[in-house]
C-alpha cells in the first residue's frame, strides 16, 4: 500500500513537471539558471523568516495565552516538515497534536485554530486577487479561481462560527452530516488510505463527531480574542510573503513589477488545493510559470527556472526548520508517528 501511494504521488509530480517543462529548451533553462543572481535569495529568505514569524504570532494569538511563542513555532516547524514529506497536508494534523502534547490546550481546540488559519489565508489571497484586478488585466480563469477561493473562505468562516454558536443543536447537525458522509463509498475508501488518520474511521461516525465537534466548539474562543490583532498579523503574514517570490524574481529579472510577485504568490497558494504529491511538486511550478508567461511575457525558460529556484529554496528552508525542532526536542520521525497513532 505504501509503495502504491508513493508511485501515485510520483506519477502526479511527473505529469505536472512535464506540463511545466512543455515548450522549454533545456539549453535555455540551464542558461537562465546559470545567469541568475542568487544574492537575491538573501532578502527572499528574510521575507520568508518574517512571514513565518508572523504566522507563529497569529497562531499563538488564536491558541491563547496558555501557549508560548516557542511551542507554537516548534509545532509549526514540524508541521511544515510533515506536509512537505507526506501527502494530504499531514502537517495540519500534526501541529494540533503537538500543541496538545506540549501545552495545556487540547488538540481538538488547536485543530479549530488551524481551520481558522486556513480561512484567514483564503481571505487574504482573495484580497490580494482583488488588488491585482485593480492594478492589471488578468486571464478569466485566474479571476474565477480567486473569486471561488474568496467565496469559499467567507462561506466557511460564517458556517463554522454559526455551527459553533448552535451548541447541542449544532452537534446534532454535525452528527447527521457525518452519518451521511460515512455511507459514501468513495470517502470510506479514501478514509482507509490516508496516512496519519488512524483514529479517523469512516465506519465510526460518532468518533468523527467527537473529534470535529471539539475543534468546532473551540471556535467560540474567537469571541474572546482580539480579532483586530489576528487580522493585523494575517496581513503581516502575506505582506511579508509577497517579498519571497518578488525578491527571488529579481535574481532572473532586473526590475520586475510588484504585481508579478503578487500573482505568483496568489496562484501558487490557490494551487495548494489541487491534489498533488508532498510539497505540491509540479503543480507549484506550472502555476508559477503561468503567472509570469501570459500576463508579463516572461520567457518559458526564465519562468520555469524561477519556479524551480523559488520552490526548492522554500522547501529546503522549511524542512530544515522542522528537522532542527525534531533534533532539539529529541523526537525522531518514527517516534512522533507512533505518538500520533497512539493518541
Amino acid at each position: 500500500m505504501r509503495q502504491r501511494r508513493f508511485w501515485i504521488g510520483m506519477g502526479i509530480s511527473l505529469v505536472a513537471l512535464l506540463l511545466a517543462m512543455r515548450g522549454v529548451a533545456w539549453r535555455e533553462l540551464w542558461a537562465a539558471l546559470a545567469g541568475a543572481d542568487y544574492r537575491a535569495l538573501v532578502p527572499a529568505f528574510l521575507a520568508l523568516a518574517l512571514s513565518m514569524a508572523a504566522r507563529v504570532i497569529r497562531w499563538q494569538r488564536l491558541l491563547g495565552p496558555e501557549v508560548g511563542f516557542r511551542a507554537s513555532a516548534d509545532a509549526m516547524g514540524v508541521g511544515y516538515l510533515f506536509s512537505n514529506v507526506l501527502p494530504f497536508r499531514a502537517g495540519d494534523l500534526v501541529r494540533p497534536f503537538l500543541i496538545g502534547l506540549w501545552t495545556p490546550v487540547p488538540a481538538t481546540q488547536a485543530l479549530s485554530t488551524v481551520v481558522v488559519e486556513r480561512v484567514l489565508d483564503l481571505l487574504m489571497v482573495f484580497l490580494m486577487m482583488v488588488g491585482l484586478l485593480l492594478a492589471m488585466a488578468l486571464p478569466v480563469w485566474m479571476v474565477r479561481a480567486g473569486l471561488v477561493a474568496g467565496g469559499a473562505a467567507v462561506g466557511t468562516l460564517i458556517g463554522l462560527v454559526w455551527l459553533a454558536g448552535q451548541g447541542e443543536r449544532g452537534k446534532r447537525l454535525l452528527r447527521r452530516l457525518m452519518v451521511r458522509l460515512s455511507a459514501l463509498r468513495p470517502l470510506r475508501w479514501l478514509g482507509g488510505r490516508l496516512p496519519l488518520l488512524w483514529r479517523w474511521r469512516w465506519q465510526d461516525p460518532e468518533a468523527w463527531v467527537r473529534w470535529l465537534w471539539g475543534g468546532i466548539a473551540g471556535l467560540a474562543v474567537l469571541r474572546q480574542r482580539r480579532m483586530g490583532a489576528i487580522f493585523f498579523w494575517s496581513a503581516m503574514v502575506w505582506l511579508s510573503a509577497l517579498g519571497i517570490p518578488y525578491f527571488t524574481l529579481t535574481a532572473f529579472w532586473s526590475h520586475p513589477p510588484l504585481t508579478a510577485g503578487g500573482l505568483v504568490l496568489v496562484l501558487t497558494n490557490l494551487g495548494l488545493a489541487i491534489p498533488a504529491s508532498p510539497g505540491s511538486l509540479g503543480v507549484y511550478h506550472v502555476l508559477a510559470r503561468e503567472a509570469l508567461v501570459t500576463p508579463f511575457g516572461v520567457s518559458k525558460a526564465q519562468a520555469v527556472s524561477f519556479a524551480l529556484v523559488l520552490h526548492a529554496f522554500q522547501y529546503v528552508a522549511l524542512c530544515f526548520w522542522g528537522l532542527v525542532v525534531l533534533t532539539r526536542r529529541s523526537l525522531s520521525w518514527r517516534r512522533l508517528q507512533a505518538k500520533v497513532q497512539a493518541e
